[in-house]
């Protein structure tokens, strides 16, 4: 199986530059952050991708909702999804991987 390698972001989500030039690793991990905090319409050539964490924090709702649509986003961009737990949406932490 090939591993796919891509550029990496910081915590801040800035480019991550390591010795000069830019770090290239595994992406996945960071590919479900973006999905998870992109609303819709951000990504501009996949317009309806994205969970939108805030609108679900703001709007002060449960974890089955914020739960059913991580799920679905990360099945369309091919990612499988093994676990929720967390009580609330502020904790919630996803168990998921690519296959």
């Amino acid at each position: 199986m090939v591993k796919f390698q891509d550029m990496l972001l910081d915590e801040d989500m800035d480019v991550y530059a390591k010795n000069g030039d830019f770090a290239i690793g595994d992406p996945n991990i960071q590919n479900q952050k973006l999905i998870i905090i992109m609303g819709k319409g951000e990504l501009k050539h996949s317009p309806e991708t994205g969970v939108g964490i805030r609108s679900f924090i703001l709007d002060d709702l449960g974890v089955d909702e914020v739960s059913h649509e991580i799920r679905k986003q990360f099945e369309l961009d091919g990612c499988t999804v093994k676990n929720f737990t967390g009580s609330s949406v502020q904790d919630l932490k996803v168990e998921a991987s690519y296959e």
